[in-house]
């Protein structure tokens, strides 16, 4: 019978700690889904910025769309590396 209580205070034991992995990794996961998140609403507010400004520059330039300006092209930038850690946050998460 020793045994068998000893069995059960080790399974007990390894219950615990993996009952407290868990919680941590739940929370870890949580934070992450809040970081994306929160990339995320950046990135939204680049992407309108982009957006008039890809407008306006059209509107008002005899340039072609190509010769958009240091600035817009800087948005563009962070807008695809943004989107890069959104994606590798996502995929952490999961």
């Amino acid at each position: 019978m020793a045994d068998s209580k000893d069995l059960k205070s080790v399974l007990q034991d390894d219950l615990v700690k993996l009952a407290a992995a868990r919680d941590e990794l739940r929370v870890q996961i949580e934070l992450a889904k809040a970081e994306a998140k929160e990339e995320w609403n950046r990135l939204e507010t680049t992407w309108l910025q982009i957006q008039d400004e890809v407008k306006r520059t059209a509107e008002h330039s005899k340039e072609p769309i190509h010769n958009v300006g240091t600035a817009v092209r800087q948005l563009l930038d962070e807008l695809k590396t943004g989107y890069e850690r959104v994606r590798a946050q996502l995929k952490s998460s999961h």
